[in-house]
C-alpha cells in the first residue's frame, strides 16, 4: 500500500564554525568508560538490563523530543496496541537500552574477546540480491544494539559490508569527542566491516560517489535509517509520524540495486536477531524521488509491527 509522504526541510543549517571543541557530556561519557569497563568485561549480560534499569532514571536527558515527555509519546503512538500499565516499564527499559548498548561496546576492549551471540535470518534475500550483480543496500534500523549486533551477524555468516558513517558517529560531536571517544566504538564495529565511508560535514555527496563505486563493484553498502538530512520526508507511523533521510534508495535507484530492510531484536534467551527482509520494490518504475518515497513507506509500514513487539529496543522514540 502506497503511503504518501511530506517532505520537510528539517534538517539543519550547518555551522559554519564547525563542530565545538568539548562539552560537558564528553566528561560523562569518559567518566562512564572508566567506571562501567570492568563492570562490561565481568558482568553477566543477563545482568544488564536490570543495571541499565537502575539507572535508567539518570539517562533522563535522553527522553525530551520536541518537549515532549518519553512516556506521553509512547502512549501517543502506540495507543492501544500496548496495555497502559506497560508503558512506565517500557520507557524504563528503553532508556536502560542507551547502558546495554554501551557495556555492548566497552565489552568489545577486552582482551579475551567475546562476540555477541548472533543469528542471521533472511540471508536467502541478500544473496539473491548479489546474485544480481549489482550490490545491494541494507537499510538498517535504529533498534538498541544494531550498530554492533548488524555488523558481526552479517559478518559471521560471510557478508562483509561498507557501512555509510557520519563523522560524528559514536558517543560525542565535539572535536574531543570525535578524537578520543568516538574511536573507541568504531574500533570495535570495524573488526566486522569491510570498509567505512565517512560522510564530511560539508554533505554527502564525496560518501554517496564512493558507496556507489562499491554497489558497481557488487559490494554490500549498509545505511542507518535516520532522519539526518536537508529534507527528511515525514510518513505516518503508528499513532503519530515518522521522519526518514531518504539516502539509502536514493542510492539504490541510482546504482539500480536492491534495497532491503534490516532489523535487530535483542531475544530473551540472550540471542541478537538480525533479520533480513526482502527487497522494497515498490515505486521501482519510477523516478528517484518517487522511489524515496514509495520505498520509505513500505519501510515505515514493515517496521511498525516490530516496533510495537519490542517497543523498549527501538531508539527511535528519542528522535520522532
Amino acid at each position: 500500500m502506497a503511503v504518501k509522504g511530506i517532505r520537510k526541510g528539517m534538517g539543519k543549517p550547518a555551522d559554519r564554525r564547525g563542530p565545538k571543541l568539548v562539552s560537558f557530556s564528553d566528561f560523562g561519557t569518559l567518566l562512564g568508560v572508566i567506571v562501567f569497563l570492568p563492570l562490561a568485561w565481568v558482568l553477566p549480560r543477563r545482568w544488564w538490563p536490570s543495571l541499565g534499569t537502575v539507572v535508567s532514571p539518570f539517562i533522563g536527558f535522553f527522553e525530551s523530543s520536541g518537549g515532549e515527555a518519553l512516556s506521553a509519546r509512547l502512549a501517543r503512538y502506540l495507543g492501544e496496541r500496548v496495555p497502559a500499565s506497560d508503558l512506565p516499564h517500557i520507557a524504563a527499559r528503553a532508556r536502560a537500552g542507551f547502558l546495554e548498548e554501551f557495556l555492548g561496546i566497552l565489552r568489545g576492549l577486552r582482551p579475551w574477546r567475546a562476540t555477541p551471540r548472533c543469528a542471521l535470518t533472511g540471508a536467502e534475500h541478500l544473496q539473491a540480491a548479489l546474485d544480481a550483480g549489482k550490490g545491494a543496500v541494507l537499510w538498517i534500523d535504529e533498534f538498541h544494539f544494531y550498530s554492533l549486533a548488524s555488523k558481526v551477524a552479517l559478518a559471521q555468516s560471510g557478508f562483509m559490508t561498507v557501512h555509510l558513517s557520519h563523522p560524528t558517529h559514536g558517543f560525542s560531536k565535539t572535536r574531543f569527542g570525535m578524537t578520543v571517544l568516538n574511536p573507541i566504538k568504531i574500533g570495535v564495529e570495524n573488526r566486522w566491516l569491510k570498509d567505512r565511508v565517512m560522510m564530511s560535514f560539508d554533505g554527502a555527496t564525496g560518501a554517496l560517489r564512493s558507496l556507489q563505486r562499491h554497489l558497481r563493484a557488487g559490494d554490500i553498502v549498509s545505511v542507518t535509517a535516520g532522519a539526518d538530512a536537508a529534507a527528511p520526508i515525514e510518513l505516518p507511523f503508528l499513532g503519530g509520524r515518522i521522519r526518514l533521510a531518504t539516502g539509502a534508495p536514493e542510492l539504490a535507484h541510482l546504482a539500480k540495486a536492491p534495497l532491503l530492510p534490516v532489523h535487530t531484536v535483542y531475544l530473551d534467551d540472550g540471542t541478537f536477531e538480525v533479520t533480513i527482509e526482502p527487497p522494497i520494490e515498490a515505486g521501482r518504475d519510477g523516478g528517484r524521488a518517487a522511489y524515496a518515497e514509495a520505498a520509505s513507506g513500505e519501510y515505515a509500514e514493515r517496521l511498525a509491527p516490530i516496533v510495537v513487539k519490542h517497543p523498549h529496543q527501538w531508539r527511535g522514540w528519542f528522535r520522532i
